[in-house]
C-alpha cells in the first residue's frame, strides 16, 4: 500500500476547516434553535441507524429548509403543510417519514410544547447565510485564516528560520514589488 503525504498548505487548509467547523457543533436545546435547524446535511438529523445527514433536493428547490417549515400549529410535522409546498410529489411520503425518524425525539417533545406553539420563529435565508456558497476554495481559505489568525506554514517557518517578526509580513509582502523588476520574481510571493 502506497502512502500519501499531504503537502502542508492542505494540512493547514484541513486544519483550519476543521477548527471552523467545530465551532458550529453546538447541540441546540431550546425550540427556538430547534425549530431553526436546516434540515439538510444537518450534524443532528441523521439516518435512522445509519450516520448518513439527510438531503432531498427536490424538497430544497421547493423552498424547505428548516425543521419550522414542516411543522404546524401544534409543532408537530405534517403532510398538510408539507404537501402542497412541494413542486416534484414523487416518494415524498417516504422522505417525509425519513426526516420524521431522523429527527431526535428530545426535539420532537420541546417543539410541541406550549412556549413553542405559542410562538413565532423567524426562519429566513439571508445573504449572509449564503456567502459560503459563492466563495471560491482560495477565498475560504483566506477567511479561515482571518478568522483564527492563525500563521500558516510558511510564515511560521520563515518566523523560525530568519526570526521574522509578526508585524513584518504587511512590510515584507508589500516590498516585493518595490525591489524586484522582473514579474516573474514578484509572482513567487
Amino acid at each position: 500500500m502506497v502512502k500519501h503525504k499531504l503537502p502542508l498548505f492542505y494540512q493547514d487548509l484541513l486544519q483550519h476547516w476543521f477548527s471552523f467547523k467545530n465551532l458550529h457543533r453546538k447541540i441546540p436545546h431550546n425550540f427556538r434553535e430547534i425549530r431553526m435547524q436546516v434540515l439538510w446535511g444537518n450534524q443532528f438529523i441523521k439516518l435512522s441507524g445509519q450516520n448518513k445527514t439527510l438531503i432531498f433536493h427536490n424538497w430544497i428547490e421547493s423552498g424547505i429548509y428548516f425543521l419550522n417549515d414542516i411543522l404546524d400549529v401544534n409543532g408537530k410535522i405534517s403532510h398538510n403543510i408539507v404537501l402542497p409546498k412541494l413542486l416534484k410529489k414523487q416518494n415524498w411520503i417516504a422522505e417525509l417519514n425519513s426526516i420524521i425518524n431522523a429527527i431526535p425525539s428530545a426535539w420532537k417533545s420541546t417543539i410541541t410544547n406550549r412556549e413553542s406553539i405559542l410562538s413565532k420563529v423567524k426562519t429566513i435565508l439571508t445573504p449572509l447565510d449564503d456567502r459560503f456558497t459563492k466563495f471560491t476554495n482560495k477565498d475560504l481559505y483566506q477567511y479561515l485564516l482571518r478568522q483564527h489568525e492563525n500563521k500558516t506554514y510558511t510564515e511560521r517557518m520563515w518566523e523560525t528560520k530568519f526570526g521574522i517578526e509578526p508585524y513584518m509580513w504587511n512590510q515584507l509582502y508589500t516590498n516585493i514589488y518595490n525591489c524586484c523588476p522582473d514579474n516573474r520574481i514578484k509572482q513567487f510571493k
